[in-house]
């Protein structure tokens, strides 16, 4: 099932200004020449798939991905505008980083880059299992269509 985000709902405001970063790590947009690094730790942390969804995030001058970084190591990632215009994600975070708050952080991030973009929403695909994550801090709704008609219907 796929989520949408309304990028001009209130929460999200407050949440866009609430980002004060870590101590702990940093959160960088990817540059291209180092994308063959982000996609090795997504597919040997992750999948394949998501590594192939990523890569379409590096076809502008300005990727589309953001990383989180510790002791120089990629430790979590967030993509929009990979499978579709407008789709926030996917996300991952490395296990040792979860539960610190990088997930989210990368997750606001990312769509804040959408609203930059000039999107008033956003759509998150496929997040049956990852709704409870989302739901915490965000102003989701569901779309229940995409439950029958949903864009990854495509797969391969």
């Amino acid at each position: 099932m796929d989520l949408l985000v309304n990028l001009y709902d209130e929460q999200f405001e407050v949440l866009s200004k609430e980002i004060s970063g870590s101590d702990e790590y940093r959160i960088i947009r990817m540059l291209s020449c180092r994308k063959y690094k982000l996609l090795t730790f997504i597919k040997e942390s992750f999948s394949e798939s998501w590594a192939s969804e990523v890569e379409s995030c590096f076809s502008t001058r300005n990727p589309r991905v953001f990383v989180a970084i510790k002791d120089e190591k990629i430790i979590g990632f967030s993509a929009y505008d990979a499978t579709g215009k407008g789709f926030f994600g996917p996300v991952g975070v490395s296990e040792s980083a979860r539960g610190k708050g990088v997930g989210r952080e990368l997750t606001i991030y990312s769509l804040n880059a959408l609203k930059n973009d000039g999107y008033a929403y956003a759509v998150i695909g496929g997040a049956q299992n990852a709704a409870g994550f989302y739901k915490k801090f965000l102003p989701i709704e569901k779309i229940s269509s995409s439950i029958q008609n949903s864009i990854y219907n495509r797969k391969i």
